[in-house]
């Protein structure tokens, strides 16, 4: 009886795991869906059609569920942009000199 014991407690462990990292892995993918529609939706409130994300720095704060995206964009006419979003308040994109710019994107 003791070998099953040992068996049943591994495969439970094994299926409390898997499902542990599923329920992560669902999570990250609803946050990035989050972070990805909100920065479309301020591209849109900016009127920026096409751009490049030249940076793109993302900071989650794991458990105290605080998020926070840095992006600069450089957009088809030449201007730089730099975008920041924290959790659950809107994205906000400023314009940015080229010096500043290039100056963040050295750092």
């Amino acid at each position: 009886m003791e070998p099953y014991k040992a068996l049943l407690q591994l495969l439970f462990i094994v299926l409390l795991s898997g499902w542990l990292a599923r329920l992560a892995w669902r999570r990250m993918r609803k946050l990035n869906d989050a972070i990805d529609s909100e920065f479309e939706a301020a591209l849109r409130r900016n009127n920026i059609v096409s751009h490049e994300v030249l940076l793109d720095r993302t900071s989650r704060g794991g458990g105290q569920g605080l998020t926070q995206v840095h992006r600069i964009l450089l957009d088809d006419n030449g201007q730089y942009y730099l975008y920041v979003h924290i959790s659950d308040s809107p994205g906000v994109i400023k314009a940015l000199s080229q010096e500043r710019a290039l100056l963040a994107l050295a750092k």
